[in-house]
């Protein structure tokens, strides 16, 4: 994901769009001739237009073709909710922002992934001050989803969230400090119609929090974001690192931090396009009003 060199036939493929939301695919007239530079770095992060300068908004999912959006927002009350928003292409501005009412409760419900199809999406619901559950819930087509329930195995009494789940390796990715040394990275492999027992990810150690796991089409590249532990002043800082691996059944490589998308603020990643070429990522801006914004990073042809 930091980098889409090894990655066999992506930088080939044309992106693919869902006619609607979960709908068959269809090649994407902005994917043009050829996909970015993997040897070039990412560019600097941009706002999405659309979705919003101010107030807090964050955590987003993006569909194959990157027309929809599913990301977190403080609404009218003090809570987060998971809201829905829509384009007609890559290029235009965000807009038809809706709340999605059938995930809504009075807490924070935040952090949406979907799998491909849109069928599942998986997220976190606040069930206490310091408790975060990993929920999900089911669909048929573009319609509503269920009552969702919480993940079966996976949750404990502390922080579990900012879930991701990757097709190509069959596994759900998320943040957790269930351990004794702050914030790591787990995964949890899906069989059948449940997950199994939680791993944590060991080779993914930065001597810092761990959290907020991305993984590229392929499942070789790993994104995620590392703060630094037990420094005040430094606290709630978090800046995107990378990892390699040459198989999803290896362990990943040592990771790196990348310079060109981190700042003085709070950087996560949330979502990468199918072909590398765009990190889309949550960053905390402590200018007053203090706020958070959905980015994205590109990098050239």
């Amino acid at each position: 994901m930091a980098s889409c060199a090894g990655i066999l036939g992506i930088d080939d493929l044309p992106e693919r769009r869902p006619s609607v939301e979960g709908g068959p695919p269809q090649a994407d007239p902005e994917a043009g001739g050829g996909a970015c530079d993997p040897r070039k770095p990412f560019g600097a992060p941009q706002p999405i237009p659309g979705i919003g300068s101010a107030g807090i908004n964050g955590w987003p999912w993006i569909s194959e073709d990157e027309t929809i959006i599913y990301f977190s927002r403080v609404g009218s009350a003090t809570d987060f909710d998971i809201y829905r928003a829509t384009r007609t292409s890559r290029s235009e501005r965000f807009d038809h922002v809706e709340r999605v009412s059938a995930l809504a409760t009075s807490v924070d419900d935040v952090d949406p992934n979907l799998t491909g199809d849109a069928s599942t999406i998986y997220f976190v619901r606040r069930i206490e001050q310091t408790s975060y559950d990993l929920y999900m819930a089911t669909r048929d087509g573009g319609g509503d989803f269920s009552e969702p329930v919480p993940i079966p195995g996976l949750n404990t009494a502390r922080y579990d969230g900012l879930p991701f789940f990757s097709a190509a390796s069959n596994e759900l990715w998320f943040g957790s400090n269930r351990g004794d040394t702050g914030f790591a990275l787990y995964v949890a492999k899906l069989n059948g119609t449940s997950f199994g027992a939680p791993a944590r990810v060991a080779e993914i150690d930065t001597a810092g929090h761990e959290n907020a796991p991305v993984l590229s089409l392929d499942a070789k590249t790993l994104y995620f974001a590392s703060g630094p532990r037990g420094d005040p002043a430094e606290q709630g800082h978090y800046d995107i690192w990378t990892a390699r691996r040459e198989d999803v059944s290896k362990p990943f490589e040592a990771p790196t931090i990348l310079p060109t998308v981190s700042s003085p603020e709070r950087d996560m990643p949330a979502a990468i396009s199918r072909d590398g070429c765009r990190l889309y990522l949550t960053r905390y801006m402590e200018e007053v009003p203090a706020h958070y914004n959905i980015y994205v990073a590109e990098r050239p042809r």
